[in-house]
């Protein structure tokens, strides 16, 4: 799952909490839209941002330790920071290519 489908689904969930609760107890559906706009665009902004600051360079970190110690010095020098928009695909392809390669390791 994409991390904005991620993000809009909880902004949404936020924002129809908060609408409902303003229709309870407003019952002006102007108030209700205002409310619910407001409330998905802020809490939409507030966990993408979360999200991508605290997951993805926590996901950042395991990907470059995971690449230094697979990699030797001077070919990691050659070769410099090759991290794709992605580092959470990286590492799932990653983590499949070690996996492929210790069933291997084990079987023979």
């Amino acid at each position: 799952m994409k991390l904005n489908v991620l993000v809009f689904i909880n902004a949404l969930a936020v924002a129809i909490t908060l609408g409902i609760t303003n229709f309870y107890f407003s019952r002006n559906w102007f108030d209700v839209l205002q409310i619910f706009s407001i409330s998905l665009i802020t809490s939409f902004i507030v966990f993408y941002y979360l999200i991508e600051k605290y997951v993805y360079s926590k996901i950042k970190l395991i990907y470059k330790l995971i690449n230094n110690l697979k990699l030797g010095r001077d070919l990691r020098d050659a070769l410099g920071e090759n991290m794709g928009s992605d580092p959470i695909h990286d590492v799932e392809e990653e983590v499949k290519e070690w996996a492929k390669q210790k069933k291997t390791e084990i079987d023979v």
